[in-house]
This record gives structure tokens, sequence and C-alpha cells, in this order.
């Protein structure tokens, strides 16, 4: 009995769950997007840089007397992935910031025979850029 109830009070909360939206993303989303990963990415090189470089003077530094020759190291074997990390985030920004310069959404005002109104429609837009 106690499944019963267990059962029923699950399918009465997942009654309410939703599955994925389908949003279109507009250039502004996509901008926002690509600030977000090279921020992200500039954060992983610097401090994989500095940890890495750190972890190196640490371990150059110390007495060559046979207890503290591995100090450092530790900080070198961190550093060089976690700045590795940070290239996927260079590389989707550059692809957000291509999506954002083909598309924009813009909301256009049209008219409409059939309608006899004027009604405002998705447009999707090609921006070229010349540089003359």
């Amino acid at each position: 009995m106690k499944k019963i109830f267990f059962i029923a009070a699950v399918i009465l909360l997942c009654q309410h769950a939703s599955g994925q939206q389908n949003a279109t993303l507009t250039k502004q989303d996509y901008l926002q997007k690509r600030k977000t990963q090279k921020l992200t990415g500039w954060i992983l090189l610097g401090s994989g840089v500095a940890m890495a470089v750190s972890g190196a003077i640490i371990n150059l530094s110390a007495p060559w007397d046979g207890k503290h020759q591995n100090d450092g190291v530790w900080m070198v074997y961190a550093g060089g992935p976690i700045a590795l990390a940070s290239i996927p985030f260079f590389i989707s920004a550059h692809h957000n910031k291509k999506k954002a310069a083909a598309l924009a959404f813009n909301m256009n005002p049209g008219y409409y025979p059939g309608a006899n109104t004027v009604a405002s429609s998705r447009n999707i837009s090609v921006k070229l850029t010349l540089h003359l």
C-alpha cells in the first residue's frame, strides 16, 4: 500500500514537469554567451599559468638537500591542465561570435494583404560586413 501511495505521489509531482523548450536565441543571447565563455577562458588560462609558474619558482627556490626537492611540482602538474582547459572555452566563444554576426532576429513590421493590417513578424536577416 505504501508503494502505491509513493508511486501516485511521484506521478502527481512529475505531472507538472516540463520537457525541453525550443527557445530561439537572439544576437544578444549569443553575445552574452560569448562574453561569459571568454571570461571563463581567460580566468582558467591566467590561473593555470600562474599556478604552473609559481610552482616552478617554488620548486627551483627550494634547497637541494633532498627534503624539499618536489615542493612545487604538484602545482606545475595541476596548472598545465587548468591552462589547457581554457582552449574549449575560447573556441566556443569564437563560434558564438560567428553565430551572433550571422543571425540577427528582428521584429519587423510588415503589411499582410489578406488581413489588411500591419503586423510584426519574426524575420531572419544575414549581416554582411564590408571592409573597404
